[in-house]
């Protein structure tokens, strides 16, 4: 998939991946990351039901069998570097989560 959006891109264009879950993720830890976010931005009560509701649901099992991929600060620079581009671990997420990833991608120089 990275290959082809290589294809999508100009030379100068960028691709940004955000918000990449690294191994020995914790599900505590998202919730806490979410509830935080929607407490500072006013949508505390929707966000909390929101989790109430995955937590009844079947999600985890779904999850289970459609797989879910996590992948290292490493493996990820090695997959873009594999698609033809040249990246960079951005010092913060995009997202909500400061323990997640953002990745800033350039494709290289035609010829290189």
């Amino acid at each position: 998939m990275l290959a082809r959006c290589r294809l999508w891109l100009n030379d100068d264009g960028r691709l940004v991946l955000a918000d990449m879950v690294p191994p020995g993720r914790q599900v505590l830890a998202d919730a806490h990351a979410l509830l935080a976010t929607a407490r500072r931005h006013g949508f505390l009560i929707a966000a909390f039901a929101g989790l109430v509701r995955t937590a009844l649901s079947d999600y985890r099992r779904q999850r289970a069998v459609a797989g879910f991929a996590a992948y290292g600060e490493g493996e990820i620079l090695a997959l873009l570097a594999a698609a033809a581009f040249t990246a960079e671990r951005r010092a913060a997420n995009f997202g909500f989560n400061p323990k997640r990833m953002t990745f800033l991608a350039m494709p290289h120089a035609p010829g290189r």
